[in-house]
């Protein structure tokens, strides 16, 4: 006599990304929002204030505005000071020692490169440029 066994299947279920997870915990589960914002307020780390500010649809639209404003100053200043020095972006690459795309998209997205990159930048202007912390 044989036995036959039934073996059910399970489908596994679709893994989630954790930033869906992280949200939904965020807005669903008081412990897990006050152990995350305690767990990020360790060292002077206000990644949670900008998470927390982020959710709010006015702040989201204002930050947004105001990284527009500081994108737009930045490429006209950079622009304002190619043209005092009188050069090309072909001139600015390799004094920058860099290729004319990387001068373009440093132009077109200053906000996407480091303050190094910006002095640099100046500096292949004939700009003097000095940063301080205030």
């Amino acid at each position: 006599m044989t036995q036959e066994f039934y073996i059910p299947t399970v489908k596994p279920k679709p893994v989630r990304p954790f930033s869906e997870v992280h949200d939904e915990l965020m807005q669903t589960n008081p412990e897990y929002r006050a152990a995350w914002l305690a767990e990020h307020r360790k060292g002077d780390n206000l990644g949670y204030l900008h998470h927390e500010y982020m959710n709010d649809s006015v702040f989201n639209v204002a930050f947004e505005c105001k990284n527009q404003y500081r994108k737009e100053c930045l490429i006209k200043q950079l622009e304002e000071w190619r043209n005092v020095a009188g050069v090309s972006t072909a001139v600015i690459s390799s004094r920058m020692g860099i290729d004319i795309k990387s001068v373009r998209r440093i132009e077109k997205n200053p906000l996407n490169v480091t303050t190094n990159t910006i002095a640099r930048y100046a500096h292949a202007c004939g700009v003097k440029v000095s940063i301080e912390m205030i």
